[in-house]
């Protein structure tokens, strides 16, 4: 079960967030504010054309490859097909410029209407897509899109999931950005003061990977000058401070601290052992 929670924490944080919200902004959030803006908040009439069946064959492509994965229990190979879907969306919406068309001729706007409706849905197959994956998420923007609970159920065809005169919700940005004073504030609040508890095998293990990945810290050898310590130290504080900025879970960053704490007391042993020879030196 861990390993499952490391991958998918690592896909997320990587790619699939920064994607979804991409594509949450541009091909469904933006079409969600277009239809609110211009067409009274409800999915316009859509009347497709050649572009819109090739859209339908590359999302149709890239569902039924989806479905496939789940029935089998890949979970994790499912994630490509909801961006390809992403992806896929924002090239159309792009391409297609609505907000351009929306303020032509009226046979402009109506194919505004048939771009920002197409949107509407593909950002309504999106949702049920990273269900699995991100319910929470996926909750909110069915609920921002008002869509009915019967969508839920995907098969291996496109159909239309948010009708033409379907009344939206209020659309808003579904990830907000994360100020450095709010990163600030939670790397205060969460730091921790307390002594960590005595490691077990598997923080030893870490601890000893940790060691290993400052260079002038070997596990079991003594220091070596007060130069390489300094340098230790704040290489390995940065290691720290890297994976607490990442939201790397305390368990998993705590035993680095606790080798920091023996680098800095074998530091501090190490100036008052070269104090103590210069005073009996300079005594002699």
């Amino acid at each position: 079960m861990r390993g499952k929670l490391l991958w998918m924490k690592d896909i997320f944080c990587k790619n699939s967030i920064f994607d979804l919200s991409f594509a949450w902004r541009l091909s469904t959030g933006e079409a969600l504010v277009f239809a609110e803006k211009f067409f009274g908040g409800v999915v316009p009439a859509m009347h497709p054309n050649i572009e819109e069946f090739t859209l339908l064959a590359l999302l149709t492509k890239e569902l039924r490859a989806y479905n496939s994965v789940l029935e089998k229990g890949k979970l994790r190979d499912g994630i490509k097909f909801i961006l390809n879907v992403s992806r896929h969306g924002n090239q159309y919406m792009q391409g297609q410029t609505p907000w351009v068309l929306v303020k032509g001729s009226s046979e402009e706007k109506t194919r505004a209407g048939t771009v920002v409706g197409m949107s509407c849905n593909i950002a309504c197959l999106i949702a049920i897509m990273i269900q699995p994956y991100m319910p929470s998420t996926s909750a909110i923007m069915r609920e921002q899109m008002n869509a009915p609970d019967d969508v839920l159920v995907l098969t291996n065809e496109i159909n239309i999931l948010l009708q033409p005169g379907h009344k939206i919700g209020k659309p808003s940005p579904l990830f907000s950005k994360i100020e450095q004073s709010t990163v600030d504030s939670l790397k205060k609040q969460f730091a921790g003061r307390g002594k960590p508890a005595s490691a077990s095998n598997c923080d030893k293990e870490n601890r000893a990977e940790g060691a290993k990945n400052s260079p002038n810290i070997v596990v079991g050898s003594g220091p070596k000058s007060l130069e390489e310590m300094e340098a230790a130290i704040l290489k390995q504080g940065n290691i720290i401070r890297d994976m607490k900025s990442r939201g790397v879970e305390r368990s998993e960053w705590m035993p680095h601290v606790s080798i920091l704490k023996d680098m800095k007391k074998q530091f501090e042993e190490l100036k008052q052992a070269i104090g103590k020879n210069v005073v009996t030196n300079g005594k002699s």
